[in-house]
């Protein structure tokens, strides 16, 4: 027995260690193992047995030296590089230390210059293995949230009601907070679909265009509701509160039936949602019917692009629900008689115009003193957007002309608006509007459900009576006043919204 040795009177097992295995064992060239005994027999008894343990030793050194090995051609790979090289842009964007990664294999002539580079700080050691990488992509990620959650503001201090002071018009703080949500969730997908490369599974994102480091990919699965999202968006081109609206319907239907493949829907899913939305009293009829058709929507559009040879809408009918919106919304008399007698200056005004025109607090909100127009004798509100001035409408019907009622007229809102010491004639946005209003509204004791709001069903309510649907949804908004519209027209508009009335025609403005 060769490896079998004896030294100061006690038998050892000798093996020399294989040069690529020798950093595993403490860089020794040779092992000894003692047999503990001295007796030559008992050694060769217990030769065996050590030898074997040994060689397992030897397997699993070589098992780690060969993964070792392969994790760093891993990490030398050309996609890790690009991994990396997307990690340091975003890492500098979350703030955190973000130099160049060392390469994997300098040349020689280079070896010294990066060696340099590295204790100057302008290069960064390179992972040296998956898991590494995948801790420092975490870390990103943990400061992401962190900065979601309370890395940032709009609010610049708080006026004496408490509220808050914007470093930026209100008018932009939906569409810029939508727009942030949109980078966070962007940069999200971005990390994730990286840490994904190094993990040696395909990225979630469709759009990231990775492929990962290690593994097969696995065949995609049929897309998701939300995928058709992005087909209706574009198009449909819908305004950012349907968008919010069918966000809103999904969450619902995916409660309810898990986050399936569109393909993979049947008319029981469909008959569930249907259930879910008719049982529930939280909401109205009118938000129930937009909820069932903003989810049906997405299946017309998957069947018109050949996506679905049939739709499981077809199968099921939600039916026309009956309209419970007046009898909780509308103001009655003595609502308004207290409302009024509660309120003044712009507040007064502002509840007045909205009452008497229907239009939506937003829109009121951002008129300014040459929207207070006269053509052929009649007096208007110009309900219009703008882009260089950051005026906006809900659709695109919502673009009119209001006839000025002859109760705002008789209580001096034209000489009130030519007399406003600025170009907007209200001097609050529509957040900040509907937040004093609401409390006033509690303040007198306004019953439940009757809320800013409720003015345009109010409203919407009483030109019910008094003209036809034509009229009253031109005025409104919810039917265009865009084509060949004449003087004769809008003297007809006139005369229907002097119709209207509310019993409390005889107050004056405060």
């Amino acid at each position: 027995m060769k490896n079998l040795l004896q030294r100061n009177g006690f038998w050892y097992l000798r093996r020399s260690v294989p040069e690529p295995l020798r950093p595993s064992f403490s860089g020794k060239k040779d092992l000894w193992k003692s047999l503990g005994t001295q007796d030559r027999k008992e050694a060769e008894r217990r030769f065996h047995d050590a030898m074997t343990k040994l060689n397992a030793e030897f397997q699993a050194a070589e098992r780690a030296v060969n993964a070792e090995a392969e994790e760093a051609a891993q990490m030398a790979s050309a996609r890790a590089d690009a991994a990396l090289s997307k990690f340091t842009r975003l890492a500098g964007q979350l703030g955190l230390p973000n130099p160049t990664f060392a390469p994997a294999d300098p040349s020689p002539e280079n070896r010294d210059f990066i060696a340099r580079a590295l204790e100057l700080g302008q290069l960064q050691s390179r992972p040296k293995s998956r898991s590494e990488a995948m801790a420092m992509i975490d870390q990103a990620l943990e400061a992401l949230a962190l900065e979601r959650e309370h890395g940032w503001t709009f609010a610049i201090g708080q006026d004496p009601d408490g509220e808050p002071i914007w470093g930026v018009p209100e008018r932009y703080l939906d569409p810029l907070t939508h727009f942030l949500e949109e980078q966070f969730e962007a940069t999200k997908r971005s990390l994730e679909a990286i840490r994904a490369q190094f993990q040696g599974a395909a990225a979630n994102s469709p759009a990231s265009g990775s492929v990962p480091l290690a593994g097969a990919e696995k065949a995609a699965k049929p897309g998701s509701l939300r995928s058709l999202v992005t087909v209706w968006t574009v198009q449909r081109t819908p305004a950012r509160s349907s968008q919010a609206d069918m966000n809103t319907a999904l969450d619902r239907f995916e409660r309810l039936n898990g986050p399936l493949p569109y393909g993979d829907v049947t008319t029981e899913h469909v008959r569930r949602f249907k259930d879910d939305l008719i049982r529930d009293t939280s909401i109205k009829n009118a938000t129930k019917q937009k909820q069932w058709s903003m989810v049906r929507v997405l299946f017309t559009v998957a069947k018109d692009d050949g996506l679905l040879a049939t739709d499981p809408f077809d199968q099921v009918k939600l039916g026309q629900l009956k309209d419970d919106a007046e009898s909780r919304e509308i103001l009655t008399r003595d609502d308004l008689t207290k409302l009024f007698s509660s309120l003044e200056g712009e507040e007064w005004w502002l509840v007045r115009v909205a009452l008497y025109t229907g239009a939506r607090l937003g829109e009121l909100c951002q008129l300014r003193k040459p929207d207070v127009t006269v053509e052929g004798g009649v007096t208007f509100l110009h309900i219009r957007d703008d882009a260089e001035l950051g005026k906006t409408v809900k659709t695109r019907n919502s673009v009119r002309k209001v006839p000025v009622h002859r109760q705002l007229m008789a209580d001096g809102f034209a000489e009130w608006a030519a007399s406003r010491p600025q170009e907007q004639l209200f001097p609050f946005t529509s957040a900040v509007a509907s937040k004093r209003l609401l409390r006033r509204f509690k303040a007198v004791g306004l019953g439940e459900g009757k809320v800013v709001h409720s003015l345009r069903h109010t409203f919407i309510g009483a030109a019910r009576k008094v003209m036809e649907e034509d009229y009253r949804e031109r005025i409104t908004g919810h039917k265009s006043q865009r084509v060949s519209r004449t003087y004769g027209d809008y003297a007809d508009l006139k005369a229907k919204i002097d119709l209207v009335e509310f019993g409390v025609e005889e107050s004056a403005s405060s």
